[in-house]
């Protein structure tokens, strides 16, 4: 750029009257928008070497097929003078077809000027017939993807044709209203670049390429959706982070502090909002798809891997129950550990996370609730299935490795594999601790109920009817009071036994996060430390991880199998005792 060579001559109407300075007669105008005489738009083919197009902001139209050498003026003729040509785009699908963009906006003409040629502008077809009125044209591209599928840029959104500029309609969504400038399709998402209101991004443009009257006619259309990056790992991302809606959430990723809100919407999807950052585009596989009539009834979403085995399902929230009074209500959020689809009429859409199924979850657990994570699926090819009712649509989907991941596919098999063993194993600890916990309520329970019974100035329940029978106080002679109190006793010896067990599980004495590390690691968290090395890097795992989850894989076992002794012995013989003393046994499912 330090020196340049003039390709043309003045491509303009070169009006020397339309250069001089307006506004006076004391202060002249100085924002230079007054002025024409300017190249405005300028484009060179993708297809042919040296075809050069240009438009001027008075409203000529000039192509150069010998790389500048020559200019040939091809301005559609009916296009007003001193139109303003804000964009010239190449057809990415033919090599002399040609898309032209102009307004008149500043002569008081709010219409839009829309133009096709193809052939090379000998010709021109005017697309600007059933445009929004009222709205200027300020940039118009076509799909990449689908020919004929346009979307212009106006002054207050976005407009988009399936059918080549014969009807157009508005895009809706939640741009702003704002003046849209300019318009890029790129990785199949549209970009646009507004006057005021920052840059904006349609993720996905699936269903507007897919768009056909086929796809609105019947109970639903699932869209196929487009291959999917697999989201990089990267351990420093979201270490510092506040509960709820009402704190601020801190993210450290590449060294940039970055501060957000967090909530969940009743499909329990998380939403951030960054007060200092843009959006991300969502992390996951994109699925679009039509829900026609008012009453789609119960819908679902399924998962499945290259040999149809079922990954995971979503399914519609079940219906709220009919509040108890009249009155508005706070819409439902979805649990942690929910997610749902929605169904409504229209378009629907649902990320999914491309994580397996998570580990179970010890409630209360603070220390590994976000190891208990699914392992995220591996490159390769995945299925979706709908189902609306009794119907169903099938489509398949790639999901692709992040390019800058040096790993081979073998590798993140091989981390896959292993992540999925460590949060199977996981699962059964947590499942073997919640079970443990379950049967210690109950004994404690009956324990409990036992001494408040017997207590001195009480008598055991036992005991009243029979004295009520008129057989006097023999809850000593019949023995009542003793077994109920052996039951406690047997209680107490039980409930220490099953806490042995558990504290050799997990760390019972934490409170929070923090509390990892000032507190001996249990073998949960172990396993979810170990989660955690699985899952900082996109990489084939180190022996070593394999080998720590052999040996912490050995000792959960050894430890539920103490378990099972224990409820297969004592607890069978702690139920004797309660059947004995008329009371109902525990439960140890």
């Amino acid at each position: 750029g330090s020196s340049w060579e003039a390709i043309s001559p003045d491509l303009t109407r070169q009006d020397p009257t339309k250069l001089e300075a307006s506004g006076g007669p004391l202060t002249k105008d100085t924002s230079g928008a007054e002025h024409y005489g300017t190249v405005y738009a300028f484009a060179e083919s993708p297809h042919e070497r040296g075809v050069l197009w240009a438009g001027s902001d008075d409203g000529l139209v000039h192509v150069s097929r010998d790389d500048g050498g020559s200019w040939q003026k091809v301005t559609p003729p009916d296009l007003p003078e001193w139109s303003l040509i804000t964009t010239i785009e190449i057809s990415p699908h033919a090599s002399g077809t040609v898309y032209l963009a102009a307004t008149r906006y500043k002569l008081d003409d709010y219409r839009a000027y829309l133009y096709k040629t193809e052939d090379h502008g000998a010709t021109w077809r005017a697309l600007a017939g059933g445009f929004p009125a009222g709205e200027i044209s300020r940039v118009i591209r076509e799909d990449p993807v689908r020919r004929g599928l346009l979307y212009v840029g106006t002054e207050t959104g976005i407009v988009v044709s399936w059918d080549d500029g014969a009807t157009w309609h508005r895009l809706p969504g939640n741009l702003p209203v704002a003046p849209v400038y300019d318009l890029a399709v790129k990785d199949g998402d549209l970009v646009a670049a507004t006057h005021g209101r920052s840059f904006w991004i349609l993720d996905d443009v699936t269903p507007l390429r897919q768009a056909t009257p086929a796809a609105t006619t019947g109970a639903a259309h699932l869209f196929p959706p487009r291959p999917t990056v697999r989201p990089w790992q990267n351990w420093s991302v979201d270490l510092f982070r506040g509960p709820g809606k009402s704190h601020k959430n801190y993210m450290m990723a590449l060294g940039t502090g970055l501060t957000f809100y967090e909530d969940r919407t009743p499909e329990g999807e998380r939403v951030r909002t960054f007060l200092d950052a843009g959006e991300n585009p969502p992390t996951g596989a994109i699925v679009y798809y039509l829900v026609r009539g008012t009453s789609p009834g119960s819908a679902s979403l399924t998962f499945l891997d290259a040999k149809g085995a079922v990954i995971r399902r979503y399914t519609t929230r079940p219906e709220e129950p009919a509040p108890a009074e009249s009155g508005p209500r706070a819409a439902p959020v979805a649990a942690n550990d929910e997610r749902y689809i929605t169904a409504k009429p229209g378009l629907n859409r649902f990320v999914w996370d491309l994580r397996y199924p998570p580990a179970e979850k010890v409630p209360g657990d603070v220390t590994t609730e976000k190891a208990i994570t699914g392992p995220l699926a591996p490159p390769g090819a995945y299925q979706v299935r709908l189902a609306v009712g009794d119907q169903a649509w099938t489509h398949s989907f790639e999901v692709k490795k992040d390019p800058r991941v040096a790993a081979s596919q073998a590798d993140l098999d091989a981390q896959f594999t292993l992540w999925s063993r460590v949060n199977a194993t996981l699962s059964t600890t947590h499942a073997g601790i919640n079970r443990l916990r379950r049967i210690r309520r109950q004994v404690t329970e009956w324990a409990q109920k036992i001494r408040e019974s017997t207590a001195p100035d009480r008598e055991p329940r036992a005991a009243q009817s029979t004295e009520a029978e008129g057989g006097g106080r023999p809850a000593e002679a019949g023995g009542v009071a003793p077994r109920l109190r052996a039951v406690a006793q047997a209680a107490d010896a039980l409930t220490a036994k099953l806490t042995d067990i558990e504290t050799e599980l997990i760390q019972t004495g934490a409170r929070n996060s923090m509390d990892a590390l000032r507190l001996p690691a249990r073998l949960n968290l172990r396993l979810a430390s170990l989660v955690s090395v699985l899952s900082s890097a996109d990489a084939a795992p180190p022996r070593q991880a394999s080998e720590v989850h052999a040996h912490l894989a050995a000792r959960v076992e050894q430890e539920l199998g103490r378990l099972e002794t224990l409820i297969a012995s004592e607890v069978a013989a702690f139920n004797t005792l309660v059947r004995e003393a008329s009371l109902p046994a525990i439960l140890t499912d």
